[in-house]
């Protein structure tokens, strides 16, 4: 790949090349979002989980070695691709971007056949909202606008307000035992989530299970011996709190759970001095998830659209609806 003046080489990374890698993400979102968001090593490599090593990403570089170009397709099942694709900020228009959609639409129908048969197959890639260099590209190539989401943060000035709890409800500390009524309840929950394809127990359990994670932030809302709701907190770099998932079974939905679940996430941070807290959501969330969270005093810091691109017609089994 080449432009006038520079040339360009693609190949497939590796663990040395996270950094690099790293670099070039945040040099986009300082770009677009006016802040690099906290990724971290273990943030990027729990992604290739999903993909196929050598094969389902790819790193472009500069005659001079720098990173300049980053893409990467994962399989999420049920019909379900789900891509990343970066272009150094200061080098749009050289065609970086384009060789990445190729590459991730070539790839996407290679594995096509790895679905469910009969199932309709999309690859779903999100951006920044004011990226509208990328979306002319993702356009050109076929992708249509789909959705929008948020990441929602909030600047803690006080102590939040302490959680109240329905009645029948206990908050217990987290036990590794705990790991798959954990994932059950997440993976049962986010199946009223527009979008929402199972997750995997190995992959999910290997990521929330590293060790560098605080256990103390997995906060479990207990009815009896039964689950009914968490919240997966973490830190992301020194000072920002992230709360990962938070899900309220179905039928404690509407008592006010979710929202004592935050407030205690929020007091958790607080007590660890963090204090800017921040998610993500769909902001045309099927479940009012948004409303949620404004009314817990969190606003919207980053706007993202995702785009949608058919490999393959067919039945959809992506959740789109409540029904």
């Amino acid at each position: 790949m080449s432009s006038s003046t520079v040339s360009y080489s693609v190949r497939a990374p590796s663990r040395a090349d996270v950094p690099a890698i790293l670099g070039l993400i945040a040099a986009v979102d300082i770009a677009e979002g006016g802040a690099a968001d906290p990724w971290t090593e273990a943030d990027l490599t729990s992604e290739w989980d999903k993909t196929t090593p050598g094969e389902d990403n790819w790193l472009v570089e500069s005659a001079d070695g720098m990173c300049v170009g980053y893409g990467e397709l994962a399989m999420l099942g049920n019909g379900l691709f789900l891509g990343d694709l970066y272009e150094h900020p200061t080098l749009r228009g050289r065609g970086i971007l384009g060789d990445l959609v190729i590459r991730l639409q070539a790839r996407a129908r290679e594995r096509a056949g790895e679905m469910p048969d009969g199932a309709r197959v999309v690859v779903s890639v999100g951006t920044y909202a004011g990226e509208t260099t990328t979306h002319d590209v993702l356009k050109a190539a076929g992708f249509s606008e789909l959705r929008h989401h948020f990441q929602m943060r909030v600047t803690l000035t006080e102590p939040p307000h302490a959680p109240v709890w329905p009645e029948g409800i206990e908050l217990r500390a987290f036990r590794p035992q705990d790991m798959r009524a954990t994932f059950d309840l997440l993976d049962t929950a986010f199946q009223d989530h527009w979008g929402h394809v199972p997750d995997d127990y190995e992959m999910w359990a290997k990521r929330w299970g590293q060790e560098e994670r605080d256990r103390s932030l997995f906060l479990l809302a207990w009815a009896g011996d039964h689950l009914a709701g968490t919240a997966m907190c973490r830190r992301r770099g020194d000072d920002l709190g992230w709360v990962g998932s938070l899900g309220v079974n179905r039928v404690w939905r509407g008592q006010g759970l979710g929202m004592a679940l935050l407030r205690q996430a929020l007091g958790e941070f607080w007590r660890r001095g963090i204090r800017t807290v921040g998610l993500g959501v769909d902001a045309q969330n099927l479940t009012g998830a948004l409303r949620l969270y404004e009314k817990a005093g969190m606003s919207p810091a980053q706007h993202y659209i995702s785009w949608e691109y058919e490999v393959r017609s067919g039945k959809d089994l992506i959740v789109r609806d409540l029904a």
